[in-house]
């Protein structure tokens, strides 16, 4: 059964919010006023025509202002439309005038509202303190709002004044509320706007899936292909000629069967790795810190570590964030040229942050089809995504963020 609580934290947060855009109000009115000063003060041989561009700018602060406001309150935040990139666009286009009317309309609602549950608190504030007043005035001159005090007035005061107050706290969490869906009406960006955008990117991830799982397909392939195959064949083929020679040349034999048994212990080296490159164990039993350390350490070059994860983040995350950072130690090792790398892990809100630093002689880019092409498709995969800054001589730079729970 929950607890009953006279003044809960979400009304505190709630009346505070509408305080906030009482207090805010006039800034509010600043961009309304000068936008209608300004039209009015056109057709006057157009003294006030500087005033309108000069409104709109000051209306796309001042909204921003109100959404970052109601953003720290509500905890998320409305997902405003990116700005055109074209400054007649940003500065008179379809984005500047919702964000006055959106300046107007919390001009007035702050005004209205924020003074109405000021003016409620402060009544209902007076009403509990009110029996302090016959403490402090004389019998026959106590008085509240021009109404005489009496024994029966200022025994029921109090219970109206509390009585007052939960109902100003209960009525803001609603007013809250509609000044949240006015900021997302007129500054937030369309439902289906959104919905297309989701669409499209999760078309986009999903073909980022299929291609991220062909080239791993790929990979093995070839690794089994090139490596581990031809290995094998040739313990076959050395057995089947220290077959031939156990009864002519036993010694001959002997060699060729040492000969076929270290070709089998490199081939199952080389499927470890190909497995360890995948999904290796420790992944699964002690999480990505143990397992970008023990990568870190079979590595050719120093590997320093700032590994900062307290807890673990989801399997899948873990297992794609353990892939690139395998992938690019490996791209490092063969091309990069490089003396020491430098790997950063670490939790950033809901996100997992990767940085992969090296010394190496730069000169890296995402190209079509490429194996950094391919590590920016598997981030994509889980909404993720990967940066790249590598100049020419180095050094190079490669970020990584992917969800925490993906």
């Amino acid at each position: 059964m929950r607890p009953v609580t006279l003044f809960g934290d979400g009304s505190r947060t709630a009346v505070v919010q509408v305080l906030i855009t009482l207090l805010l109000s006039p800034v509010y009115w600043v961009p309304v006023l000068l936008l209608v000063g300004g039209v009015l003060a056109t057709p006057l041989f157009l003294l006030g025509l500087p005033l309108v561009p000069l409104a709109l700018f000051l209306g796309l602060g001042v909204s921003r202002l109100g959404s970052e406001s109601l953003a720290t309150f509500t905890g998320g935040a409305v997902k405003m439309e990116p700005p055109p990139r074209r400054w007649m666009r940003r500065l008179f286009g379809r984005r500047a005038w919702r964000s006055m009317a959106h300046c107007a309309v919390l001009a007035v609602w702050g005004t209205g509202a924020g003074a109405s549950v000021l003016l409620l608190l402060s009544l209902g504030a007076a009403l509990l303190v009110l029996p302090l007043v016959l403490l402090m005035s004389p019998a026959d001159e106590a008085a509240f709002a021009g109404v005489r005090l009496t024994p029966v007035t200022l025994t029921l005061a109090p219970p109206v004044g509390v009585l007052l107050i939960w109902t100003t706290l209960r009525m803001s969490a609603p007013l809250a509320k509609v000044e949240g869906r006015l900021t997302t009406h007129w500054t937030g960006t369309a439902l289906a706007t959104i919905l297309r955008r989701r669409v499209i990117d999760l078309e986009t991830t999903r073909a980022a899936m299929v291609d991220a799982a062909e080239a791993e397909r790929l990979r093995i392939e070839r690794n089994l292909h090139d490596g581990a195959q031809q290995r094998l064949i040739a313990v076959a083929l050395a057995i089947a000629r220290a077959r031939k020679l156990l009864t002519q040349d036993q010694r001959k034999a002997l060699e060729l069967l040492d000969e076929a048994h270290q070709e089998a212990r490199t081939a199952v080296s080389e499927l470890r790795e190909i497995a360890r490159g995948a999904h290796p164990p420790i992944l699964t039993e002690r999480g990505l810190a143990a397992a970008v350390t023990s990568t870190a350490q079979r590595q050719p070059l120093p590997v320093r570590l700032h590994l900062t994860l307290a807890e673990r983040p989801s399997h899948r995350t873990e297992a794609v964030a353990y892939y690139v950072v395998s992938e690019i130690l490996s791209n490092i090792a063969k091309h990069a040229n490089a003396l020491s790398v430098e790997i950063r892990l670490w939790r950033g809100g809901e996100r997992l942050h990767l940085c992969i630093l090296d010394d190496g002689k730069g000169g890296a880019v995402l190209r079509p089809g490429g194996g950094l092409a391919g590590l920016a498709d598997r981030l994509r995969a889980v909404d993720g995504a990967l940066t790249i800054k590598s100049p020419e001589g180095g050094p190079t730079l490669i970020e990584a963020e992917l969800p925490w729970q993906a």
